[in-house]
């Protein structure tokens, strides 16, 4: 038998308010466009606007459109680099850099500011941790064969 204070269908939880009124109510529709299209995403008749992210500055005539740096298929002689060796890069980016076809320092330490840029676009829910952690100056030194503290650290089992 229960001995604790019956919860009964209808009383609200702390909190549940405030979630219940961020909540979206969306759904999706197909379309008839046929195999390989994205259908919309629509909102019901009456439901809110959703905001849209900020989509950032829009690259002025000066500046270099975000540029997508070369990558692999596959880590060179099928051995890739412990991405986490740089700080600020954990098992989900590790596996996420991996995919979008960056296994080693080298190619990270090469990456241009255009190629930041496209990285940080595709770096989903880790917008800028390249320049917040420095992962450029970071996988320049590692890729010379060099380490950091922080290296040391994920070597030594203190990480991870």
């Amino acid at each position: 038998a229960a001995t604790g204070p019956a919860v009964r269908t209808g009383t609200l939880l702390p909190g549940e308010t405030e979630i219940e009124e961020t909540r979206g109510s969306w759904r999706w529709q197909a379309t008839p466009a046929g195999p390989g299209t994205t259908p919309p995403v629509t909102a019901p008749a009456g439901a809110a606007p959703a905001e849209a992210a900020p989509a950032g500055p829009a690259p002025s005539a000066d500046e270099p459109e975000a540029a997508k740096p070369p990558t692999l298929s596959a880590p060179r002689d099928g051995k890739p680099d412990n991405l986490k060796e740089i700080k600020g890069v954990g098992p989900k980016l590790e596996a996420l850099l991996n995919r979008l076809g960056f296994y080693h320092f080298d190619q990270i330490a090469a990456w241009s500011e255009a190629e930041i840029e496209w990285v940080d676009a595709h770096l989903e829910g880790f917008r800028g941790r390249i320049r917040r952690d420095d992962w450029i100056a970071q996988a320049k030194i590692l890729a010379q064969g060099g380490k950091t503290e922080f290296s040391d650290r994920v070597k030594k089992g203190g990480v991870y």
